[in-house]
């Protein structure tokens, strides 16, 4: 057989496996539960309760082999979801395997976080072991997550999503949960961080109702800075805008343009200024941005300064330090399967921790 034949059933072999992976539906089947996890609590204790709080998750999951083959791709799709926290030491993970007990990988999946860049996050899984011993798999898997509550422009859809008390969740347009979301106090300063999972730290501030007194702001300079060079300041994500009102969490509903008159960041990345021009009475300002993570996830200083000339005449400065400490997740959970066979263990180990045992069929 000369090396063209040999090229040519190779290729055929590798077009024939592409073309027999399929995306795969239903196979997480049900939300078991969404519980706010009361053990994270935020320096912003206003928010806890709230959206962008941290939720424990539990999901059903069930695999059938007449369906599903090796090379399959399946999903869950998670609309208003900012992120699921897998966060271990001080690194952060996007990937992991479901492995049997014998190493070999029953599955690859990585996490498509949103991180306030857009307003689903998305695991994507594939199957990458052999399926033909085993007639069902089934079980629960769990993790920490985190909702949009909308601090940007591009996710505002979400502020207006949520209201306070009991809200359904829907993933994958066919599983839903309620989740009880606590209002917040929302004339005072807001101010907050989260770590993306996308290799950044998103924050959100908005001064207090009371700033001007009930006046507009005539002009004012905003300023935002960092202690810690591993986090440097993304000048060209920082959104100053005004909001018509914030909504029961603190997060605005609308994005009003303020005319920017000047935006510097220093030449360390660690100061970020910003002079802006007038702000209606009765609207309230709102900025966010992003922090570069550029090594491990420690814990650091930032603080916002506004400086502002109202109508009246009144010129109040706003100053607020925080210290961020980086909150730690990790997922896990357990299930059971039927073997055409014989019976043995899956295990998954990673970030996410998934265990599945498999029972002989007699």
């Amino acid at each position: 057989m000369n090396w063209s034949s040999i090229t040519g059933i190779l290729a055929f072999s590798i077009f024939t496996v592409l073309v027999s992976c399929k995306d795969v539906d239903g196979v997480f089947t049900a939300i078991n539960y969404i519980r706010y996890n009361s053990n994270y609590v935020d320096a912003t204790s206003y928010l806890n309760g709230g959206p962008m709080s941290f939720y424990d998750t539990e999901l059903s999951w069930s695999i059938d082999t007449s369906k599903v083959n090796t090379g399959d791709h399946f999903y869950l799709n998670m609309p208003y979801v900012f992120e699921i926290r897998i966060l271990e030491g001080t690194r952060v993970t996007n990937n992991f395997d479901i492995l049997m007990d014998n190493g070999q990988t029953l599955a690859s999946c990585t996490v498509d976080q949103a991180g306030g860049r857009s307003l689903e996050t998305v695991v994507k899984c594939q199957v990458t072991a052999n399926l033909d011993d085993y007639q069902s798999l089934s079980g629960t898997v769990g993790f920490l997550t985190v909702f949009d509550g909308g601090t940007r422009v591009e996710t505002i859809e979400a502020a207006n999503h949520w209201k306070s008390g009991s809200n359904v969740v829907t993933f994958n347009g066919d599983i839903s949960r309620s989740v009880s979301f606590s209002n917040s106090e929302t004339d005072q300063n807001q101010y907050f961080s989260r770590i993306t999972m996308r290799g950044d730290t998103n924050y959100y501030f908005a001064p207090p109702k009371s700033v001007c007194r009930n006046a507009g702001i005539r002009s004012g300079t905003f300023q935002f800075s960092i202690n810690q060079p591993y986090y440097t300041i993304v000048k060209d994500d920082s959104q100053l805008y005004y909001t018509t009102s914030l909504n029961s969490f603190g997060f605005p509903t609308d994005a009003h343009p303020v005319q920017i008159q000047s935006t510097t960041l220093s030449r360390d990345g660690l100061t970020l200024t910003i002079t802006f021009g007038s702000v209606p009475a009765g609207a309230r300002l709102w900025w966010s941005g992003y922090t570069l993570n550029t090594a491990s996830y420690v814990s650091y200083q930032s603080e916002i300064t506004l400086d502002a000339e109202c109508v009246s005449g009144y010129t109040p400065t706003v100053k607020l330090s925080r210290t961020h400490t980086p909150i730690q997740g990790s997922a896990g959970g357990d299930g059971s399967g039927v073997s055409k066979y014989h019976s043995f263990t899956l295990l998954a180990l990673n970030a996410t921790i998934l265990t599945v045992r498999l029972q002989t069929n007699r």
